[in-house]
């Protein structure tokens, strides 16, 4: 039973913590650019505008990423596969689901607002 309340949790925080953050973000969007809070690069902080932009569209990309991760999450939960496998596939697609909302995000800014 142990394992199978770790496995569980490895599954299921990965795809609740970016589910959440985009919730929180989408909801509570940062009004002005701060070091504080929000999708931060230099190409949002370019103005305003890029930075309302960037956003709403980060949090919708979190929140779409949070579901595919626990989405994927329940599968290997099926499959059964060995614990030390499931923590490396899982943060492997964490890091790979971080990568694709900065990739998303400043792909969309740089064509909403060329430089």
């Amino acid at each position: 039973m142990e394992i199978i309340d770790s496995l569980f949790t490895i599954y299921f925080f990965g795809g609740i913590a970016l589910f959440l953050s985009g919730i929180v973000m989408y909801i509570f969007p940062p009004k002005r650019r701060n070091l504080l809070y929000g999708y931060r690069t230099s190409r949002s902080a370019k103005s305003q505008a890029a930075w309302d932009f960037s956003q709403l569209y980060a949090s919708k990309r979190l929140i779409g990423s949070g579901l595919a991760l626990l989405a994927f999450g329940g599968l290997l939960n099926l499959i059964n596969i060995p614990e030390e496998y499931a923590v490396i596939v899982m943060l492997s697609l964490m890091i790979i689901a971080a990568v694709y909302i900065f990739y998303a995000t400043e792909k969309a800014l740089k064509t909403k607002f060329p430089d």
